[in-house]
């Protein structure tokens, strides 16, 4: 459902259920902080989606996937915040192999293609 309210972007709906969650005291996993920061992306909620992943390596210390990377690239190139992301793409494939940055960029498509361009594109061109 969070991933459903996300993609049609409905963020708003997509945390009520993140919340509710909590509330249970369930604790949110990878997967559950990769859909509520994509349904802020989709939704346009920028300062949302970075509250969110935040509370996900702070207070649950879940440590970022390439996913999680992808979804900040997103919202920060959706609210045209391009100059915040060379750091964060540093960070997300540094440690991943040339191989699996390839098969990454194929199944995470445009978000991952905008940070393998600016990893391998010189500053200032």
């Amino acid at each position: 459902m969070i991933s459903a309210f996300g993609l049609n972007g409905q963020g708003r709906d997509a945390v009520v259920l993140f919340v509710k969650m909590q509330d249970l005291v369930l604790s949110p996993d990878l997967v559950a902080f990769v859909l509520v920061i994509s349904g802020f992306s989709h939704a346009g909620l920028l300062e949302k989606g970075q509250y969110y992943f935040k509370l996900m390596t702070e207070e649950y210390r879940i440590i970022p996937r390439i996913e999680h990377y992808a979804c900040v690239v997103d919202f920060l190139r959706h609210s045209g915040q391009e100059d915040e992301m060379r750091p964060i793409t540093g960070s997300a494939l540094q440690d991943v192999e040339e191989e699996d940055k390839e098969f990454h960029l194929a199944v995470h498509s445009e978000k991952l293609a905008i940070v393998f361009a600016l990893l391998n594109t010189q500053p200032g061109t």
